[in-house]
């Protein structure tokens, strides 16, 4: 994937000119090595109701955090890489997981909203969200990115390792046959530890996607840019608009 050039460029202390930030805290259980945030960056703590932070920022924050406390549960059910998992943790986890990925359609419908018709703020079901949300803006997905440094100037490229668009619509597929009683006339086997082993691989993917992002809004070039850590705990979000 080729660098995005001149995507976001920042000064010392990431403070975006002419943009709108807040903050959401985490008031959970939080595993600050699972996010490797930039500590320095900082938003603005008071938000008026009435401004687009509310609309936007605050309530994308808001599931940023969630995704946090739910991503974070799930690797705690699971355990080491090396560790058993039992059949009732993996389900659990299969849960959280899931709630992630209707988490994260639930923060494209925020962003998106205004084009979105209203019965749909209601949906939970997230193949039906991403049909929806992909016919009012296609490039909905969030595109991870990551800073670089070069000449002292600080930039954001496009980073790698994180789950495809596809893998994260199959994710929720698969995981939700994990989420219902199995038929006692279903003599499938479960595979339970490689289960656990894709589905540890497939919350880092995750957490690849979502470190540090943006997602683009309708018009195609004003965006959301998303800190996951900014090391006090909480989700850093900035509103860019469109010169």
């Amino acid at each position: 994937m080729a660098p995005i050039l001149n995507l976001i460029r920042l000064k010392e202390e990431l403070t975006a000119i002419g943009g709108q930030q807040a903050q959401s805290r985490d008031k959970g259980h939080f595993h600050e090595a699972l996010y490797l945030g930039n500590k320095n960056y900082r938003g603005n703590k008071n938000v008026d109701n009435n401004t687009i932070l509310n609309k936007f920022l605050v309530k994308y924050g808001d599931l940023m955090v969630e995704i946090k406390n739910r991503i974070n549960s799930a690797l705690d059910m699971l355990g080491r890489d090396d560790q058993p998992v039992s059949v009732i943790n993996l389900e659990s986890a299969a849960l959280q997981t899931r709630k992630v990925i209707e988490c994260v359609m639930h923060a494209s419908v925020v962003v998106n909203v205004d084009n979105i018709a209203s019965g749909l703020t209601k949906e939970w079901n997230a193949n039906k969200l991403m049909a929806r949300v992909e016919i009012i803006n296609p490039n909905y997905y969030p595109q991870p990115v990551k800073l670089e440094i070069n000449g002292g100037v600080k930039t954001w490229v496009a980073d790698k390792g994180f789950i495809s668009k596809a893998d994260f619509k199959a994710l929720y597929n698969k995981i939700g046959e994990l989420a219902h009683a199995k038929s006692p006339f279903n003599n499938k086997k479960i595979d339970i530890q490689t289960i656990k082993k894709e589905m540890l691989i497939a919350l880092r993917q995750l957490i690849k996607l979502l470190n540090h992002h943006f997602v683009l809004l309708p018009d195609g070039k004003s965006r959301i840019v998303c800190i996951m850590e900014d090391g006090k705990g909480g989700v850093q979000t900035t509103y860019w608009k469109a010169m």
